[in-house]
């Protein structure tokens, strides 16, 4: 429920109001493990093609915030959008799966592949 309401709902308006991006930061901090999800999923749309249209500064600042969490939802959460922006930024996302593969934990890593293709997931899982 979380995840559709974010995509679905949160999305669109962070996305035409960029001044609500704030929030999103602010969600980062929270003590609730889905308000932090939120953050991450709220920069996902729903739908089929490019599903991360939002500057990709923007999208490293909130998986840097969250990416250290110990959380399984939030570490998914990391991984989920690192894969969907993938699909509009591809060598931006593998080199910060690069220069952070000691800081993510391997299932944010193992997700952020999802979308890569199968030689280049294959060598980046070696790392």
């Amino acid at each position: 429920m979380c995840d559709q309401f974010c995509y679905r709902v949160l999305n669109p308006l962070v996305y035409k109001y960029p001044g609500l991006f704030k929030n999103v930061l602010s969600w980062t901090e929270s003590d609730k493990t889905y308000v932090r999800r939120a953050a991450l999923v709220s920069l996902i749309r729903s739908g089929k093609g490019i599903r991360v249209k939002y500057d990709i500064k923007k999208v490293f600042t909130v998986v840097d915030k969250l990416k250290d969490d110990d959380e399984l939802h939030i570490q998914k959460g990391v991984g989920w959008l690192l894969k969907y922006t993938y699909q509009a930024n591809p060598a931006e996302v593998i080199n910060y799966l690069k220069e952070n593969v000691d800081n993510l934990s391997r299932t944010s890593f193992r997700y952020a592949l999802e979308k890569v293709p199968k030689e280049t997931r294959q060598v980046m899982m070696k790392l």
